[in-house]
């Protein structure tokens, strides 16, 4: 026998609001889904972490790697730079850092530190001053000492730095070779692709 929900005790007993909850109930439900995930990315710790301390500067840098959603928003890739005194994180470009991991570490003549990622994401880094700037990939690069390099490799894969004496240096482009290369910093590293040996 089918119920009248028009009846006054259906309304005074409050089945008529928990009829109308359920829906909204309904529609609540993806949404919380979908900032749960949000937030659990954000606040979750990262997928891939590696540092390397640079003594002669008094500085070390961190390079975490996190899941995103949408790459076209976020890279998913925090670069801190840390003192005795402060420090400083800073999302930096790029995509895919599974696949394009490899980010270079030099130290120039005037005690700054560069940071070349692959396809042109470079920055500069002054450690007295704890600032991080985008780097023209047209910049002088005469005097720039080779640190080393975070690359994702080894048995795990884990995100690790490889110093200059176990990893040569190539800057990935993720491109066949084109003429313009020639007049970016390190050139002659600049390659396609760059294999962990």
């Amino acid at each position: 026998m089918a119920k009248n929900v028009y009846k006054r005790d259906f309304f005074d007993s409050g089945k008529f609001l928990a009829l109308l909850a359920i829906p909204f109930g309904l529609l609540a439900l993806p949404l919380f889904v979908i900032a749960y995930l949000h937030l659990s990315t954000i606040l979750s710790p990262p997928v891939y972490s590696a540092s390397v301390s640079i003594p002669e500067l008094g500085t070390t840098i961190k390079l975490d790697f996190y899941m995103v959603w949408d790459e076209t928003q976020e890279s998913g890739r925090y670069l801190t730079v840390s003192t005795q005194k402060a420090s400083v994180r800073s999302v930096i470009e790029g995509f895919d850092w599974f696949h394009n991991a490899r980010t270079s570490i030099y130290q120039t003549p005037d005690h700054k530190i560069v940071v070349l990622g692959p396809m042109e994401a470079d920055y500069i880094i002054d450690p007295r001053r704890l600032e991080l700037k985008s780097l023209s990939s047209y910049a002088s690069s005469v005097g720039w000492n080779y640190i080393g390099a975070f690359d994702i490799g080894g048995a795990g894969p884990t995100l690790q730095f490889f110093p200059a004496s176990r990893q040569s240096e190539c800057i990935p482009m993720r491109m066949s070779r084109e003429d313009y290369w020639e007049k970016m910093s390190r050139a002659e590293y600049r390659k396609q692709n760059c294999r962990l040996l």
